[in-house]
């Protein structure tokens, strides 16, 4: 079924930007705006406390995928694809949480109707905020998605190698191995 799901993906991050570049302006936008979602929370009263904890934890698994994918140091054995697998997998499934969260929010402003979000200026300020957020979460989560079939992809032809004899020619197409 992913071999399907496969040729919908993106070739590159926001159409025009490789991946490695791409990923990292649109980490850093969500990380901008989970910072501006944290100060308007603030605004909140008693859920500050949720709003800091929660906001914390989705910023440093948004670091964490930053640096452990594209700002390591020296390429070692430690810092391969199977380590990066783990925190992308770690990263999605926080995203998963924090959409369906999002969503929810998003839900009981629309219920609450205009007034009550145009009764306090922060209210529809947080609402703008929660659509962009879920926007670019949801198109990052597709894009990172891409990006780990992409590793998966390189590190499977390194595994294996990309030479091949006449008598490998066809398992092989222009000495890349074939998908399928």
């Amino acid at each position: 079924m992913t071999g399907k799901l496969e040729r919908f993906l993106p070739e590159r991050a926001c159409f025009c930007c490789p991946f490695n570049i791409g990923i990292q302006i649109l980490l850093f936008v969500i990380i901008l705006l989970r910072i501006a979602g944290m100060v308007c929370g603030g605004f909140y009263g008693p859920y500050v406390y949720l709003v800091i904890s929660l906001g914390g934890l989705y910023l440093s698994a948004d670091f964490l995928v930053l640096y452990s994918v594209f700002w390591k140091g020296e390429k070692n054995e430690d810092c391969g694809y199977p380590n990066q697998r783990v925190w992308l997998i770690i990263w999605q499934s926080f995203n998963v949480f924090a959409i369906f969260g999002l969503i929810v929010a998003i839900g009981w402003y629309i219920y609450l109707g205009t007034w009550a979000m145009l009764h306090e200026p922060i209210h529809f300020v947080v609402f703008i905020l929660l659509m962009v957020l879920v926007f670019f979460l949801v198109y990052t989560g597709v894009v990172i998605y891409a990006f780990g079939v992409n590793l998966r992809e390189l590190y499977i032809d390194g595994v294996l190698g990309t030479k091949y004899d006449e008598e490998d020619s066809a398992l092989t197409s222009g000495g890349r191995r074939v998908s399928i």
